[in-house]
């Protein structure tokens, strides 16, 4: 029962994860990349200030969760659910890697602009931001993928 417990947490979690990503190939990235620099530097400043406490809270405790998914699972090391648990975590290490490489300290520049003062190239940051992003939103839909089979599954 702790098991089917633990599935269902991981699955939720990763799915509140992975919603961030979709709703960025569905819409955000094309509506962002067409903003002018003073309504980019705006939207992503406001949106940096509602998450960053929201996310750091969500990523450590799906990290924590699928931990314990690989533990419960290692019982049978040679599993589906076991395997895919490993690639699930592996596709939020991969994403938190591009976060704390890429992302944050790239919003950490642009919270230093403001709509009326930015640099010339800003959009060349801006092309960074995406640069990381799309790596990210890579990793989490092959880490959830990965543990939906393990789970279905495994």
């Amino acid at each position: 029962m702790l098991l089917n417990i633990v599935k269902f947490i991981d699955l939720l979690l990763y799915s509140i994860v992975l919603s961030q990503p979709f709703f960025y190939a569905l819409a955000m990235t094309k509506s962002q990349k067409g903003l002018s620099a003073p309504a980019y530097i705006e939207l992503r400043n406001l949106i940096d200030k509602s998450l960053q406490v929201k996310m750091r809270l969500l990523y450590y405790s799906v990290l924590v969760v699928a931990l314990v998914l690989i533990g419960l699972s290692s019982a049978n090391p040679s599993s589906l659910l076991f395997i895919c648990s490993l690639v699930s975590f592996a596709g939020l290490a991969f994403d938190m890697y591009f976060t704390l490489k890429g992302n944050i300290p790239i919003n950490k520049i642009i919270q230093g602009w403001s709509p009326d003062n930015y640099p010339p190239e800003w959009a060349e940051t801006r092309k960074q931001w995406f640069f990381y992003y799309s790596r990210r939103q890579v990793a989490d839909i092959i880490g959830f993928v990965s543990l939906l089979v393990g789970v279905v599954f495994g």
